[in-house]
């Protein structure tokens, strides 16, 4: 099989692509959500099979490819924040509706920034990811409910 065309990075990378492409182009015909949904169906049905069953096994390298594809997302955001501020400036009767749209560009830079600059996924150390482990099973077993009382004896089983 050829990585080039058919590796875990360029079907990462097309998955993202119809994913933008979807969203960005939802707004101006909302049919393409439907053919954005069929698509990923037949690519779920699809691949589901090929990664079994027809694919040689490979490493687990899913981390970067997922991250690539976060990232590829934002960027599309970005696209999209654009596009819906010329179609606004374009359709509006007033600049108005398409300034505001363009002010949502400074909080998806900033979440760009966040995502790029203060998530440590690659470098987080094992005892921290065990701790998160312990803490959030420690908040689950917080949240369940607390027995009333210390044992249960069913008193016809009691011995005299």
């Amino acid at each position: 099989e050829d990585q080039d065309d058919y590796g875990i990075g360029a079907r990462n990378a097309r998955c993202a692509s119809i994913f933008v492409i979807g969203v960005a182009f939802v707004s101006l015909c909302p049919l393409i959500s439907l053919l954005a949904l069929i698509s990923f169906v037949l690519i779920r049905i699809f691949l589901g099979y090929q990664v079994v069953y027809a694919e040689t096994r490979k490493p687990d390298i899913g981390g970067h490819f997922w991250v690539t594809s976060l990232k590829q997302c934002h960027y599309g955001l970005l696209i999209y924040v654009l596009c819906m501020t010329g179609v606004l400036i374009e359709r509006a009767r007033t600049r108005v509706p398409g300034a505001v749209a363009f002010c949502s560009i400074f909080y998806l830079i900033e979440s760009i920034y966040v995502f790029e600059q203060r998530f440590y996924w690659k470098t987080i150390c094992h005892e921290q990811v065990m701790e998160a482990q312990r803490q959030d099973e420690e908040a689950k077993a917080e949240a369940s409910r607390k027995p009333t009382r210390s044992t249960y004896k069913q008193p016809e089983l009691i011995e005299d």
